[in-house]
Order: structure tokens, then C-alpha cells, then sequence
């Protein structure tokens, strides 16, 4: 019985150990490494609009998801981007205080990044659009698919 439980034992701790160095392989490719080559690794930190609307960016966990809250007006929303490992799509969810939930794919290139959102909002109404954006030292610029406005945000 003691051999039967020593083997059990070592295999258990080889188990682990095989699953703690494919974690770490893993950790190599992650959500920052897309984004350092595109320049979005400098995107951690506050940005605000001219009308004082404001986009906070973190790393909720380091280098895997990236989080931001959004503040306009009265409204405020919580998103999370992610790399899923098997595919390499990068991912975003959001959600907001009134309601309203979206989720998407996001791609990265050379300081601009393209989030293609499928979106309900509180009172229903569904549909998808893209928003482009333009990341250039402490500027932000916000652009929809298919409108001219741009919108440019500051870094705090």
C-alpha cells in the first residue's frame, strides 16, 4: 500500500510541476506582448476628453487582463480585454452601470487598435459597430467606423 501512495505521490508532483512550466511557457505569450509591438503597453493610466469624460486604463492582472473604466457623465462602464492562448484572439466584455453589455475582438497594429463590439443596450436595442484608435505619445484619438467625428482624449 506505501508504494501504491508514493507513486501516487510522485506522479502528483510531476503533474504539478509539468503544469507550472507550461504555465510559465504560456506567460511569454500573453495579452502585453500583442500589445508592446503595436505600442498599446504604454496605454496604462487615466485619459480624459475635452468635455471631462474619462477612461481609466490598469492591468488587473499583469500582463494577462487589461481593465478600464469609462466615466461619461452619469454613466459608467467596466471592461476587460484578454488574450485567449489557444487562439490568439485578444477579447473585450464590457458592461455598464445602466444596464447595457457588449463583447468583441480587438486587433492591435503600429499604435492604432480596432475593437469590432457587438452591443445591447439597457433599453434593448442591439446592433455592432468598430471604433478605431490612435495611440501617439500622450493622445488618444477615438474614432467610429464611418463617422469623421474624432474624439481626443488626453493623458491625465
Amino acid at each position: 500500500m506505501k508504494i501504491h501512495t508514493s507513486l501516487k505521490t510522485s506522479f502528483g508532483l510531476v503533474a504539478v510541476a509539468l503544469f507550472a512550466l507550461a504555465g510559465q511557457a504560456r506567460a511569454a505569450d500573453n495579452l502585453e506582448t500583442d500589445l508592446a509591438p503595436a505600442g498599446w503597453d504604454k496605454i496604462v493610466g487615466t485619459w480624459q476628453d475635452p468635455d471631462g469624460n474619462t477612461t481609466t486604463f490598469s492591468w488587473k492582472y499583469p500582463g494577462t487582463v487589461l481593465q478600464s473604466v469609462t466615466k461619461m457623465g452619469d454613466t459608467e462602464r467596466y471592461s476587460m480585454l484578454w488574450k485567449n492562448l489557444k487562439t490568439g484572439e485578444v477579447s473585450i466584455v464590457s458592461a455598464d452601470n445602466k444596464g447595457g453589455s457588449s463583447h468583441g475582438a480587438c486587433t492591435f497594429t503600429e499604435g492604432k487598435a480596432v475593437f469590432t463590439i457587438d452591443y445591447v443596450s439597457a433599453d434593448g436595442t442591439a446592433g455592432t459597430y468598430a471604433v478605431h484608435y490612435e495611440l501617439s505619445g500622450d493622445t488618444l484619438t477615438v474614432q467610429l467606423e464611418g463617422q469623421d467625428k474624432k474624439v481626443v482624449l488626453n493623458r491625465q
